[in-house]
């Protein structure tokens, strides 16, 4: 909720949401197949939640 107020985070996401995403992201980990790629999706989940600052040139 602090990073939605401070506008680095998605407003449209509540806790339940981030907590199924988390249970997701653990149960992917005890995949044996797809634990590898666990960091990959993490990220992939993560950055579009996470509101980044736009670089100017």
């Amino acid at each position: 909720m602090r990073a939605q107020e401070a506008g680095s985070a998605r407003t449209d996401v509540d806790g339940a949401d981030l907590f199924a995403l988390a249970g997701a992201l653990a149960w992917l980990s005890d995949q044996s197949a797809l634990a590898d790629c666990t960091d990959h999706l993490f990220e992939v989940v993560a950055d579009p939640i996470l509101v980044r600052p736009r670089q100017t040139a």
